[in-house]
């Protein structure tokens, strides 16, 4: 099981003020594969490409 809270890293582009969640959504392929990544509701740009990341883990 993969914990996405213990893969994050705040990026440093991201101002240390900023805080929230990013809303990211993606199928699930049948063989378990995941696709289609997108951000639903984004932060900044830097902190929706690390979410992203984390996903594809």
């Amino acid at each position: 099981m993969i914990k996405p809270k213990a893969n994050l890293h705040r990026p440093s582009e991201a101002p240390a003020t900023l805080n929230g969640k990013v809303f990211v959504k993606f199928q699930i392929t049948e063989t378990g594969a995941v696709r289609d990544i997108q951000v639903a509701k984004g932060l900044h740009p830097a902190l929706d490409a690390e979410a992203i990341r984390v996903v594809k883990l």
